[in-house]
């Protein structure tokens, strides 16, 4: 073994990146996909709407063996636009493992950060481990303020617990569970509003986002070119997005997604963006997303939410339950108390599964 060293990303390193992720990480990118995965993965972190990310490799000789990445994109906090960067696909070969490289990876990666003035960093974790080790220092990165659940709606609970593998106490209490979680009957559409199919955003979207941008403490900066990269970009996946409009005027959207990678297909509501204080718009998406999925026959429907969000509490009307503290997010606002989140009501934080950019 040669001494091993670390540089930034170069052009055709991708060969040697994506399969690497597909042996650390069995599955990736984890979702059905209609392109080669060198065309998925240039499309998440060279053709995004900064046309570029913070992405570093560990090299034995030539050969690539750890990797790290951090997509690099605006986000609003507190009334200011920063640059901010999310932590995704940082991996060390099997065979290297045990090293310390890891290590090494992520220090480069920050002092990267550095270099291209990232102001806000932060990363999405379910591992237990990482979880854990973070979550026992006392100095950043810190502990988003809110928990982030992962809701879950099942149509036919039988089918769900024999898809799943379940049986025995768990699958009965799981059961048993899911029908304590009792569902609204489901409501006439509102007459002054029209759900239409987006092929693509236009003009008549730009005024809501902005709107939005200002309406909301923290939220990821959205444009028209940034909605059009993120969900209609035949690369990144089949998304099925929609867009309300209410006395035809633009007043919000929603992107639902069935992953068809297993047999039994999981429906997500990936997201689902109105004026904080419009439960009734949000509703009216999430009841066109239920049908979406009604149509398709997927019986299993998660969504990401904020512990405390108003959607929170619309969604448990629907039938949808969720786990506590199942997910954590980490972050580093490098001690900018213009960027400090610790105050901002969970109503006016925006961060759904669109946000991560696997879904």
């Amino acid at each position: 073994m040669s001494e091993l060293t670390t540089r930034s990303y170069l052009p055709g390193d991708e060969e040697q990146i994506v399969p690497l992720l597909k042996t650390a990480f069995s599955g990736w990118p984890f979702f059905d996909i209609d392109c080669l995965p060198v065309d998925h993965w240039r499309w998440r972190y060279l053709d995004n709407p900064q046309h570029s990310s913070n992405l570093v490799v560990v090299l034995d000789g030539d050969r690539i063996v750890a990797c790290g990445h951090n997509v690099v994109h605006d986000l609003m906090i507190n009334g200011y636009k920063v640059l901010a960067s999310y932590g995704t696909d940082a991996c060390v070969h099997p065979e290297y493992q045990g090293r310390g490289i890891y290590r090494i990876l992520v220090d480069s990666l920050m002092n990267k950060q550095e270099e291209i003035g990232v102001e806000f960093n932060y990363m999405v974790t379910v591992e237990p481990k990482v979880i854990q080790s973070r979550s026992q220092k006392a100095a950043t990165p810190n502990n988003f303020p809110y928990r982030v659940k992962y809701f879950e709606r099942v149509e036919d609970i039988n089918l769900h617990i024999k898809m799943r593998g379940l049986s025995g106490e768990y699958g009965w209490r799981l059961k048993h569970f899911i029908e304590q979680a009792r569902s609204k009957p489901i409501k006439p559409p509102i007459e002054s509003v029209e759900i239409r199919r987006v092929e693509r955003f236009e003009e008549d979207s730009e005024s809501f986002l902005e709107e939005m941008c200002k309406s909301y403490d923290y939220i990821k900066h959205r444009t028209l070119e940034y909605l059009n990269w993120r969900y209609l970009d035949p690369r990144g996946g089949n998304y099925n997005v929609e867009a309300l409009y209410e006395n035809g005027v633009f007043k919000g959207y929603g992107v639902f997604r069935i992953n068809k990678l297993e047999e039994y297909h999981i429906g997500y509501i990936v997201d689902i963006l109105t004026l904080p204080h419009r439960i009734d718009l949000a509703e009216s998406l999430m009841l066109s997303g239920l049908d979406f999925f009604k149509r398709n026959q997927v019986n299993n429907v998660v969504y990401q939410v904020v512990e405390g969000h108003l959607y929170e509490e619309l969604f448990k009307q629907y039938g949808f339950y969720g786990e506590e503290a199942n997910r954590h997010i980490f972050y580093n606002n490098h001690e900018n108390e213009n960027l400090n989140i610790e105050k901002i009501p969970p109503k006016k934080i925006h961060f759904p599964f669109g946000d991560l950019t696997g879904i």
